[in-house]
C-alpha cells in the first residue's frame, strides 16, 4: 500500500485533516495509530493471502492463525 493509498482513507474517516495542521490529545493520536496499524496489517494480510509460494506448514507456530484472522 502507497502512503497516497493510505491518507485517501484516513481523510476520508477524518475529513478535517484536510484543511491543514491538526492538533491532537494523546488519545487521538493514539486512534489515529490504531487507523493506521489496522489498514497496514489488513492489507498485508491481503497480500499473503494471495501468495502460493508460502504454505502454512512452513510458517512459525500460531503465524497461520494470524494469516487466517
Amino acid at each position: 500500500m502507497t502512503k497516497e493509498k493510505l491518507w485517501d482513507i484516513i481523510i476520508k474517516r477524518n475529513p478535517s485533516f484536510r484543511a491543514g495542521p491538526v492538533k491532537m490529545s494523546a488519545t487521538s493520536f493514539r486512534k489515529l495509530f490504531d487507523l493506521v496499524w489496522d489498514i497496514s496489517a489488513d492489507a498485508e494480510r491481503d497480500v499473503w493471502a494471495e501468495t502460493d509460494s508460502i504454505k502454512h506448514a512452513d510458517l512459525p507456530p500460531g503465524f497461520a492463525k494470524i494469516l487466517e484472522g
